[in-house]
């Protein structure tokens, strides 16, 4: 088995909290879900998932979504 990666979301510069994440029985899979009920003030902020490998050096990965919210 890997050593487990820590699993971040960020939304602009701030950590999110409400997530839920699972690691495969052999530990080689750790998948992490956020839920987020978005308000019209998070329009064209960016959502960003980070996961770092703690255990290797320049192990960062990183990709982000940049939320579009239309208001009716």
């Amino acid at each position: 088995a890997r050593p487990k990666p820590s699993i971040s979301w960020w939304k602009g510069g701030t950590r999110l909290k409400t997530i839920r994440e699972t690691t495969s029985s052999d530990g080689n899979v750790t998948s992490s879900i956020l839920t987020l009920v978005p308000s019209i003030e998070d329009a064209g902020r960016v959502i960003s998932c980070r996961a770092v490998q703690p255990m290797l050096s320049h192990s960062t990965h990183e990709d982000g979504w940049k939320l579009e919210i239309q208001h009716l």
